[in-house]
Formats: structure tokens, C-alpha cells, sequence
């Protein structure tokens, strides 16, 4: 056990209300009694329903929805095919909800369907024809649209290194600064070969995902800063006052193809904004202003409402939660307290704040800046043996703000049950 200090818990904080602090409390008093009567209740398991209830009856999860009317399909067969599939796959827990849709060539509907639920704390809600489900990578096709359409138009030609004319700070000159070595913390020489392969990069690498840049993240990658197309582009670009932060391809472009997940996006969007400028006669453009000159015309009233448009965004459709993130720091904490009490070292399990970062690598846009302040203070308190998944589940529920009393008030309740219960347990020994 650790020596104790004076330090105690503030009960305010820029970060947090008081009462999360409260929480983070009893939370240890939980652990502490557990420990000492030898009493193992999985109480998260208990709170999560109430938790989850609090957010469901916010003005945030429970927004009035209007009902939809089915439309009506030409292939009646196809469409009770197309259903019969869908049950199955809900029987067997395989669909939370789903939409299918299928148009023939002159655009009228063959099947309609809608089926299951909204998903996550809108579970409650049925799926409707035309709620919004998270379509990931969807949109890499009309991006990648309005790439063809400004080659073909003459903004710019596929085989062009894009650092040449449209979009020149994506790689300025011909030779790295002498002191990129040591800001980037690799040899100078490896810099000088992956620099030498950024000059080279073209259209066409970047749309078949041979740029070398599959890998690469902007170094500090917010939600907000992922809210803007262009401030995530322009961390591709090499910046004299943060060389540190220099993105460089890992592999010669054109000789292997890998998936550019997230990069994709943001590399074509570079590209095209230059090239839009450049013709325009303009410093600057942003992709919005390029996709609505040149693609926004050619697509259907349905397609933009869809969210098929830059940064997607709800356009004030309701919006599927069917996919969650799981993120198991709950399992590594556990096992970190398993080792303390068999004798063993944990350190290297997660000791630190850093450790608890690192569960987020290549998704640190995911935390935000006073969810990274209350980490690091739970781990600067002494034997602090808190639950990460707690933490880590409050702080994304503080990013909704609104909510935050209402949940906070029906878990304190069930906390303090929780602790009357291992106090009676007390008493029985």
C-alpha cells in the first residue's frame, strides 16, 4: 500500500462537474470494500442499465420521430426475400437494424425494407427507411468522383506529382530540411528517401491507395479538427513551425497497394483544392466550395440527402447508432488488479496514463482534451485502482453535456445501494 498523502479529490474542476468527481469516490470506496470482505459483485454490470436508461430519457436519445409510410415495390417476391434474410440475421444477433434498397435502371423501387431498430441508446426506436446509418467508406466513391470529373474537366492530369503544381506544400522542395532528421527522431537518410517518395506521389497513387500514406494520421487529430476537411489535409503538408509533425509515406508510391482508410479523403481532397485554386486564380479554396462548383449539380436531391456530401453530417435526418465502439480497458484493469493480488507486477500492464492512451492508438481523435486532463489526474492519485472503462465511459457522456445530470443522479443511487449492501455485508462477519 502506498504511503498516504494529504492530496485529496477536488470537487470542481474546468474539466468535470463536482459530482464526477463524487463518482470517482465512491468508485474507490466499491473497489476498497470489495477487496476487504472478499466480495466480488460485477456492480458495473448493475449500473449500466440505469446508466443507459438516464441517456435514453435525455433530450438527446429520446427526440420525437416521426412515422414513415412504406412505399410501394414492383418485385413483391423480392422484397419478401430480401425481409426473410434480414429476420435471420436478427434472430441470430447479427443485425441490430438495417435498410436495404434496391432501384432498377430508370429508378423505381424493386424492395424497400427497414427492419430492426435505430441502434445503441435509440434501441428502443424502430429502424426507419430513411434514418441515416454510419456508411464508413461509402463516400471514398463520390469523392473519388469529383476526381475524375476536374481530369477530365483539365484541372489537373492523373500522372502529375501533385507536389509540382496544384498542390505544392504537400511537399515544397526538392530536398528535406537538414533538420527533419532530428525532429522526426529517424535518421536523416531515411528521411531523405521517404521525402524523395512524397514528391512522387500522384492522383493516381492516392485513388488506388499506393501513395505510402495509408498508415498516417494528422499528429494532433481532434473531433474538431477532424470537423474540417481542410485542417485535416493540411497536416499532409510540411510545416516550418512544426517539423515534428511531418507526415512521410512508409513505401515507394505505385509499389504496393494498401487500404488508406481515413488518409484517402483528405489526401484527394489537398489535391483537388489546389488544383481548383490554382485554376481559379485563388490562395484558397475549401472542398465544399469545389464540391458545390463541380459535382453537387451532377447528383440527386436523394444522393446529397444521404450524406453523400463533404464531412457527410445528418442534415437534420435521424441518425442509426447501430455500431459501437469497443473499446475492453475494463478487461486489461482487471487483470492489472488480479496480478496485485497474486504477488505479481502490473506496471507493464498499465500503469500510467500513457498506457491508458495507448488502448486508443490510431484513434486518438476519440479523446478529448478534458477526458485526457481526468485520466491523467485518476493516475496521479495515490493506489488509485479505478476502472478505466469508467472513466473512459464518463468522459464521452461529458461530451454530451446535456444529458450528464439526469444519468448522474439515478448512478449515485445505485452506487450508494451498492455500498449499503457490502456494508451489511460487513456485519455478517
Amino acid at each position: 500500500m502506498a504511503e498516504k498523502t494529504k492530496e485529496k479529490v477536488p470537487m470542481e474542476s474546468k474539466a468535470y462537474p463536482g459530482e464526477f468527481f463524487f463518482f470517482i469516490r465512491v468508485n474507490e470506496l466499491l473497489h476498497g470494500l470489495g477487496s476487504r470482505f472478499d466480495v466480488n459483485l460485477g456492480y458495473l454490470d448493475t449500473l449500466k442499465p440505469y446508466a443507459e436508461r438516464g441517456l435514453r430519457q435525455s433530450s438527446t436519445f429520446n427526440l420525437p420521430i416521426e412515422s414513415v409510410n412504406p412505399i410501394e415495390v414492383e418485385d413483391s417476391i423480392l422484397q419478401a426475400k430480401v425481409v426473410d434474410v434480414l429476420n435471420e440475421l436478427k434472430d441470430e444477433n447479427e443485425l441490430v437494424g438495417g435498410q436495404v434498397c434496391v432501384l432498377d435502371k430508370h429508378g423505381k423501387p424493386q424492395v424497400d425494407v427497414a427492419t430492426g431498430t435505430l441502434g445503441g441508446l435509440r434501441s428502443h426506436v424502430p429502424m426507419r427507411r430513411d434514418a441515416l446509418i454510419l456508411g464508413y467508406s461509402t463516400t471514398k466513391a463520390v469523392t473519388a468522383t469529383l476526381a475524375h470529373i476536374m481530369v477530365e474537366e483539365g484541372f489537373l492530369t492523373y500522372d502529375e506529382p501533385v507536389c509540382e503544381r496544384v498542390w505544392t506544400s504537400f511537399c515544397p522542395t526538392q530536398y528535406p530540411p537538414k533538420s527533419l532528421g532530428s525532429a522526426l527522431d529517424i535518421p536523416f537518410e531515411e528521411v531523405l528517401r521517404r521525402w524523395t517518395w512524397k514528391r512522387k506521389i500522384t492522383l493516381r497513387h492516392i485513388l488506388n491507395h499506393s501513395a505510402g500514406l495509408w498508415s498516417t494520421l494528422p499528429t494532433k487529430l481532434t473531433i474538431k479538427k477532424m470537423a474540417s476537411c481542410e485542417e485535416s489535409f493540411a497536416a499532409y503538408e510540411y510545416n516550418t513551425e512544426a517539423p515534428e509533425e511531418t507526415l512521410l509515406p512508409t513505401s515507394k508510391p505505385g509499389e504496393k497497394s494498401e487500404y488508406h482508410f481515413m488518409s484517402f479523403g483528405w489526401l484527394v481532397a489537398g489535391t483537388l483544392c489546389g488544383a481548383y485554386a490554382l485554376k481559379h486564380g485563388k490562395d484558397q479554396v475549401s472542398f465544399q466550395e469545389v464540391y458545390e462548383a463541380l459535382l453537387a449539380p451532377k447528383l440527386s436531391e436523394r444522393t446529397k440527402k444521404s450524406g453523400f456530401r463533404p464531412l457527410g453530417g445528418s442534415g437534420g435526418s435521424v441518425l442509426a447508432q447501430t455500431v459501437t465502439a469497443d473499446i475492453r480497458a475494463s478487461k486489461i484493469m482487471q487483470r492489472r488488479r488480479e496480478m496485485d493480488t497474486f504477488g505479481e507486477s502490473g506496471d507493464e500492464i498499465l500503469g500510467s496514463a500513457s498506457e491508458v492512451f495507448k488502448i486508443f492508438k490510431g484513434k486518438e481523435f476519440l479523446v478529448s482534451a478534458a477526458l485526457k486532463e481526468a485520466i491523467s489526474f485518476i493516475f496521479e492519485l495515490p493506489c488509485s485502482r479505478l476502472d478505466v472503462s469508467l472513466i473512459l465511459a464518463f468522459g464521452i457522456i461529458g461530451m454530451l453535456w446535456t444529458p450528464t445530470y439526469q444519468l448522474l443522479g439515478d448512478v449515485f443511487r445505485r452506487l450508494l445501494w451498492l455500498i449499503s449492501i457490502m456494508i451489511s455485508l460487513e456485519a455478517k462477519f
